[in-house]
């Protein structure tokens, strides 16, 4: 559904006489990757509205959202109203990388290191590279290091972990040239 334009998308969304959880998902997957939570928020209560239960993909992609642009308060909340729900949801290893990358875009890289160290499911690589691009933005070489030593064990032969830690201890070159 999503093809460049949201407002497109949402025209032919508007058109449909059966709405149902695919075309509400890919929705408010293309408002999410814009970082536009008030539509996502909107989106997702309209669904409920209509009896419609979002499934992980969808909560995942409203917690990206959040992420995004950038909203941690708002992102914890909506994760925290999530676990407390009487409708069994089990955060998934997506939603902890989304809340690694927020925390990571925000500066709290020291909570996003503490949430990958302590995970109830082993970290994968996105965990791992949303902190090591944490690291790297913010100048903290330590936490590089382990970011790279946790992606190395993941997948030694990724060449974009090479690629971004050799980008982090890279000297500024800009004010050389």
């Amino acid at each position: 559904m999503y093809c460049g334009s949201l407002q497109e998308a949402s025209s032919v969304f508007q058109r449909f006489s059966n709405r149902n959880e695919v075309s509400w998902g890919a929705l408010i997957s293309g408002y999410a990757q814009t970082g536009n939570c008030e539509e996502v928020g909107g989106f997702l209560e309209s669904m409920q509205a209509q009896g419609i239960k979002p499934n992980d993909v969808i909560m995942t992609s409203a917690l990206a959202a959040y992420s995004h642009a950038g909203l941690l308060e708002e992102g914890f909340s909506y994760i925290d109203t999530r676990l407390k729900s009487s409708d069994g949801f089990v955060a998934s290893i997506e939603d902890y990388c989304c809340m690694v990358d927020l925390l990571g875009r925000a500066g709290d890289y020291m909570n996003a290191e503490y949430l990958v160290e302590t995970m109830p499911v082993q970290p994968d690589c996105f965990a791992w590279t949303s902190l090591l691009t944490s690291g790297k933005t913010y100048g903290n070489f330590e936490l590089a290091g382990k970011c790279f030593n946790g992606l190395i064990k993941q997948d030694p032969c990724e060449a974009s972990t090479y690629v971004t830690i050799s980008n982090t201890f890279a000297p500024d070159i800009d004010g050389i040239l």
